[in-house]
């Protein structure tokens, strides 16, 4: 073989090499895709505290005065969820024929007068604030029999402390006994 064949030979060569290890031309193919979830509306609520206003004395300390107390429940809501929070209104007017008035039974099944103690249940003061340490003038019940029902706001998942206030009004004529109202809460979102 002539130099010149083996020259030519060796460039031959030497390009196939060089162009075998040439990285190849790609062809890029994109595709777009959704990541998706959904979140639904939620509530979670703690057990409700017993109210218990002590003891009422209609002669002398509640002759003319009442008994004020408080009880609360935790509220945790996913943002945006609005709930509103209703209170069952089972012995509402029980014998006294005023709207929004509660009464807590004495054990008896005739709702005659001395068999029940009249008291009230109110939304904490202030629209949707359920941080109120003071109660509002609305009656709280389920929006019947001129109570109305709370809607705190929601703004963060955060739990939030949800204050019932109550009052026993002085002056009533009762029996002794002892006296009480089963009362649900009830959470709508």
């Amino acid at each position: 073989m002539s130099r010149t064949s083996v020259r030519i030979l060796a460039a031959a060569t030497i390009a196939v090499l060089l162009l075998a290890n040439a990285p190849a031309q790609a062809t890029a193919i994109s595709k777009n895709f959704n990541a998706t979830a959904s979140v639904a509306a939620n509530c979670q609520m703690s057990a409700v505290g017993d109210l218990s206003f002590g003891a009422y004395d209609p002669v002398v300390a509640n002759a003319t005065s009442g008994l004020t107390g408080n009880t609360s429940f935790t509220l945790k809501c996913t943002r945006g969820a609005s709930p509103v929070i209703s209170l069952s209104v089972s012995n509402l007017n029980f014998g006294q024929n005023v709207a929004g008035k509660r009464a807590m039974n004495n054990g008896t099944t005739s709702p005659v007068a001395g068999n029940y103690l009249s008291y009230d249940l109110f939304v904490p003061n202030g629209v949707g604030d359920a941080t109120a340490t003071a109660a509002s003038v609305a009656y709280w019940g389920d929006n019947t029999s001129g109570t109305s029902t709370f809607a705190p706001t929601v703004p963060t998942v955060a739990t939030q402390t949800i204050t019932i206030f109550g009052s026993v009004p002085g002056g009533q004529d009762v029996v002794a006994g002892n006296y009480s109202d089963l009362v649900t809460a009830t959470v709508n979102y």
